[in-house]
């Protein structure tokens, strides 16, 4: 819906499929045949700044081996089979929570990219130098032109307002600190009631 409102519904439906398909197809066969130079750039410079890596991953893994809960240097209160049992899966389960969700950014991310690149005039577009005024001159120092930018900086916009950020920053003053494990879940719907209400 985010991509739809800013570049029209069609567009930005197929733009999501089609990264959707061009994603499967590298974790399937393994290549990067169809990413053109420039958008490998983009996506290196977004796992770099943190927008295609970053989950609540961090913050459940601490849940699950009990970071601050029963634990103490490494030694469990209850250091029996089940609670042993239950951290492997938790663990392991977090693995799979963050696969999924690095899937959403990393599609959100290239079908942002790609509509952007496709339509630099788009007002929206446009407004993300002014948004992003900071990174702007960084990638610009960096001898992006301003193509590369706008096209990066859609995708960067996307991944914030749909997928969120979990700095610390971010975070109401409750929700920070070692209890943050707890509000994990809370966030995302914190998070999740703001963009719709916008």
């Amino acid at each position: 819906p985010y991509l739809s409102a800013k570049f029209g519904g069609v567009k930005g439906e197929t733009a999501i499929l089609n990264a959707a398909r061009k994603l499967s197809t590298y974790y399937r066969k393994g290549t990067i045949a169809g990413l053109s130079g420039n958008e490998m750039k983009a996506i290196t410079q977004a796992v770099a700044d943190g927008y295609i890596d970053e989950s609540m991953a961090a913050e459940l893994a601490a849940l699950a081996v009990g970071g601050g809960m029963g634990t103490q240097v490494g030694r469990t209160l209850v250091g029996d089979k089940l609670q042993r049992g239950y951290t492997a899966f938790s663990e392991k389960a977090m693995w799979m929570f963050r696969m999924a969700e690095q899937w959403n950014r990393r599609v959100t991310f290239r079908a942002a990219y790609e509509l952007a690149k496709g339509d630099l005039s788009n007002a929206y577009v446009r407004s993300l130098e002014h948004k992003y005024l900071l990174k702007t001159e960084e990638l610009r120092k960096s001898g992006w032109v301003d193509a590369e930018i706008f096209a990066y900086l859609a995708g960067v916009d996307a991944i914030e307002s749909t997928q969120y950020t979990y700095d610390r920053e971010a975070r109401p003053r409750f929700m920070q600190g070692r209890k943050s494990a707890f509000f994990a879940f809370q966030l995302f719907t914190q998070q999740t009631l703001r963009m719709l209400w916008h």
